[in-house]
């Protein structure tokens, strides 16, 4: 292999628009080559929008079951003598184990497979921080009708059922009487894959309903070192679903209250032996303290990578590529600013015909981007989930409360046109 043998970054799927292509932009412009591996490639061609962003991002679309590492593996060595691998990545919750156990078998820069795995499967997460002496939150995992209702009765209404493996708050409920967490049980149950196509065991996990404030944060670790991006304060619709529909960065909370959540992120992420790599630990702050909700181990989704970059300097996606091709990802903080985002969320079902008011939103102070997520013609499903987030505007200030306060004004000018 010579040295005009492009240097190829593998991006095991991603994101859907801007926030989902931006990882393979960045990789372009470290000058590296983009290999999108895709178990159904249409889905990043859905739109012409969609359409020119996948262009500019993706320097081959490689078609592969993303399911089953033999042929992810057989995939790329075909195309080995045409590439140098240095580095395999995903920004997406369902594929962080595939990109591990990838990166592994082609002696590249990866996290260990096993702590991604049990971060990833929210069962198995919960065993091992509970068991490690975590704050969590009272839990089950059941696979019965009895087992439900026994698990209910134990730990006390109301309670969360939801699935172990889904993301953006997919099949995660509220249920406050015993009827209605047996009926979202069986509707869990009928679901034999997640949303991205991969098989599920049937369990679902019942929690206790913790009340108080979300918080995330986010830490790379470079294997080295863990150094802490920041906290983000996170907000929802509320009862019963809680879609998220705004971020503020870095959180408003006091420092005392922040260094607690973080000694609970720690403890979550050494209890799992995760060491390499991007987190987001999502805590409760309760009366009694933080308690663990969720480790991710990728990025804070939605507009946080930039919120990050615009209140700290650190262009995270960037460096976090950096440290998955075996370079040394600069985490230095330049300066100390906010970012808060807020989100349209779908008000009915239908078809989405574009948004309004962008223009009188981009007026007001400290506007700084919209990110849309729907494309005009786009069938808008019943919102349900953090899938009914059409897009978010973020807007920055000197403090956290001024960008929170900036971002809630200016997204009240903008509506989505659904018929």
């Amino acid at each position: 292999m010579d040295q005009q043998t492009p240097e190829a970054l593998i991006f095991v799927e991603t994101g859907r628009g801007e926030f989902g292509m931006r990882p393979l932009l960045e990789a372009k412009r470290l000058g590296l080559t983009t290999l999108l591996l895709a178990r159904t490639p249409e889905i990043y061609l859905s739109s012409e929008r969609d359409r020119e962003l996948c262009e500019r991002a993706v320097d081959e679309m490689v078609p592969v079951d993303t399911r089953r590492l033999e042929e992810v593996v057989e995939s790329l060595s075909a195309r080995a003598d045409s590439f140098r691998y240095v580095g395999v990545f995903s920004a997406l919750d369902y594929f962080m184990p595939m990109a591990a156990r990838a990166a592994e078998a082609l002696g590249l820069p990866g996290a260990t497979p096993a702590a991604v795995e049990s971060a990833r499967d929210k069962a198995a997460m919960r065993k091992v921080t509970h068991g490690a002496g975590v704050p969590t939150p009272t839990h089950r995992y059941v696979s019965s009708t009895d087992e439900l209702l026994t698990a209910v009765e134990e730990i006390g209404l109301p309670v969360i059922v939801k699935p172990p493996t889904d993301a953006a708050g997919i099949g995660v409920q509220l249920c406050i009487d015993a009827s209605a967490a047996a009926a979202h049980f069986a509707d869990l149950r009928s679901r034999p894959s997640n949303m991205r196509g991969q098989d599920t065991d049937g369990g679902v996990l019942v929690e206790q309903y913790l009340i108080g404030m979300d918080i995330g944060i986010d830490m790379i670790d470079t294997g080295s070192e863990r150094v802490l991006l920041g906290l983000t304060d996170e907000y929802s619709t509320g009862s019963p679903l809680y879609i998220e529909n705004g971020e503020t960065f870095p959180s408003v909370l006091p420092s005392s209250v922040r260094d607690a959540c973080v000694e609970v992120a720690n403890a979550a992420l050494d209890a799992l032996g995760f060491h390499f790599g991007a987190s987001h630990v999502e805590v409760k702050v309760t009366n009694d303290g933080p308690f663990l909700i969720e480790v991710n181990p990728r990025m804070g989704g939605g507009g946080i990578p930039e919120m990050i970059e615009l209140s700290t300097g650190i262009n995270a996606v960037r460096e976090l590529l950096r440290l998955h091709v075996g370079w040394i990802p600069d985490l230095r903080h330049r300066h100390s600013r906010a970012a808060a985002s807020k989100s349209v969320i779908a008000h009915a079902a239908g078809t989405f015909i574009g948004f309004e008011g962008l223009e009188r939103a981009a007026l007001h102070p400290g506007f700084h981007s919209f990110v849309p997520f729907a494309s005009p013609g786009a069938e808008i499903a019943e919102a349900v989930d953090d899938r009914a987030d059409l897009g978010y505007a973020i807007y920055v200030g000197e403090t956290p409360g001024e960008a929170e306060r900036r971002a809630s004004a200016g997204i009240g000018e903008i509506a989505a046109s659904i018929r």
